[in-house]
């Protein structure tokens, strides 16, 4: 990526965060400043270790080779950060686009809530923090309405 390209990025996100804290009751956020999203696996090379059941959630996702990087899975914004009630670290992202939401539990992160990534941005490290046998990310996608949505990781083609 070239100078031109990288500060092209900086500039673009600098506007989204620009348009959300001066319009954030505005019809303006959701559609023009989050447009666009393709989806990306959350972890380089993945490997569900537990699916999604009546009694498990989410998924558990390592990655094959041992790289801990998690990366944002669409173009969204922060809406929700903190520690589960097991004491995991949990990030959760907001997709305007699909209208999704995406929960990222035992992950290390500096990001703070209302910044917005691209897909494919590094959100932070997966970890062995809180409720947790081993190091896994473990990730939840549902609806607006709380439901959960298993059918979303087909699209990482995990």
């Amino acid at each position: 990526m070239n100078n031109s390209d990288l500060l092209y990025k900086r500039l673009k996100k600098l506007i989204a965060v620009w348009l959300l804290l001066t319009c954030w009751n505005s019809d303006l956020i959701n559609q023009q400043v989050l447009v666009e999203s393709r989806i990306v696996s959350p972890v380089k090379d993945p490997l569900v270790t537990q699916s999604f059941s009546t009694s498990h959630k989410g998924y558990d996702i390592i990655d094959k080779f041992n790289n801990r990087k998690v990366y944002s899975i669409v173009r969204c914004r922060i809406v929700d950060k903190g520690f589960t009630g097991n004491k995991s670290p949990y990030l959760t992202c907001y997709d305007f686009n699909n209208q999704m939401y995406y929960k990222y539990i035992h992950i290390s992160s500096d990001l703070v809530i209302n910044q917005i990534l691209d897909s494919g941005d590094i959100i932070g490290n997966y970890n062995n923090e809180g409720n947790s046998i081993g190091f896994h990310l473990h990730l939840e996608v549902y609806d607006n309405k709380n439901n959960y949505d298993k059918e979303s990781v087909n699209k990482w083609k995990m």
